[in-house]
């Protein structure tokens, strides 16, 4: 069992030997897993039944294999708040989940003939990207999420973006790690990160003009509530545009409009948290 330090938040654990009831709960239920896990592979079902220990490599290999194919689902125990089970958490995401190499090429669509185009994920193939996020930062302005589907995305070139139908220089890149950001010159396939300094909408594809693909877009759903909104100043209402435009960009399901009627400044959304939300931070990120 792991054995987390409180003093730390979790940071520092150790793995400790079980005793007495413990012990042979935990020896019943291992039992029973590999006995599951045995329906899904001949040569773990020949060991049991010749009362061999599988080996620990093994075992992850079947359940790789079973979570892949969709037949098994690994169940973890943990604790978000206390941070206890994150490195485990962390472990069996890269054991069990499939990397870009185990899943089918992307499809998506030529701009012009709209037929269908697919990318495998490697470096060698023409570039292929996602913008599938786009967030404000106060100190860097627009931070584009990218995922690389195939070839190199490098800081200082250009891609192609089909639905502005022109070039775009690729700006400083960006991994981060929690509130953490290391500078990075490239993406690879398979790879995810951020770009500064491009102009960009969440659905946008990224390519060479000369092998043009469009991903598919995500499909948001049309806001069900309104709420009036008003600066407090009208000095404020010019700042409160360009707050709105830059929120409408990071979340495509928000909306603003000005009532022609009444002149008044309407945010639509997804619900009332929704809109108290986006309120919200109107007023703590774009003062």
């Amino acid at each position: 069992a792991f054995y987390y330090d409180e003093e730390n938040f979790g940071v520092d654990f150790e793995c400790r030997e079980l005793g007495g009831e413990l012990e042979q709960d935990a020896r019943k239920m291992r039992a029973e897993m590999l006995d599951k896990l045995s329906l899904h592979d001949d040569g773990l079902t020949e060991k049991l039944l010749e009362e061999e220990e599988p080996e620990e490599g093994e075992i992850l290999e079947v359940l790789r294999r079973g979570t892949l194919s969709g037949e098994l689902t690994p169940v973890l125990c943990g604790s978000a708040f206390k941070n206890k089970g994150v490195q485990q958490l962390l472990d069996a995401l890269i054991q069990f989940l499939p990397s870009p190499l185990d899943i089918p090429p992307i499809a998506g669509i030529h701009p012009d003939t709209q037929a269908e185009v697919t990318r495998t994920s490697s470096e060698e193939e023409p570039l292929c990207a996602l913008t599938f996020k786009v967030a404000s930062d106060p100190f860097a302005g627009q931070l584009n999420f990218i995922r690389v589907y195939s070839g190199v995305f490098r800081t200082g070139k250009s891609a192609y973006n089909p639905r502005k139908r022109k070039h775009e220089r690729i700006g400083n890149l960006v991994k981060l790690h929690a509130n953490k950001r290391e500078d990075i010159q490239e993406l690879l396939a398979g790879d995810i990160g951020a770009v500064l300094g491009m102009d960009l909408i969440t659905g946008d594809s990224l390519c060479p003009k000369d092998a043009s693909v469009v991903l598919e877009k995500s499909q948001f759903p049309e806001p069900v509530m309104d709420l009036a909104i008003e600066p407090k100043t009208k000095p404020d209402q010019e700042k409160l545009h360009e707050a709105l435009k830059r929120l409408i960009q990071e979340d495509p399901s928000f909306r603003s409009r000005i009532e022609p009627e009444t002149g008044q400044i309407v945010i639509s959304g997804m619900g009332e948290l929704h809109l108290e939300v986006m309120v919200d931070r109107l007023q703590r990120e774009f003062r």
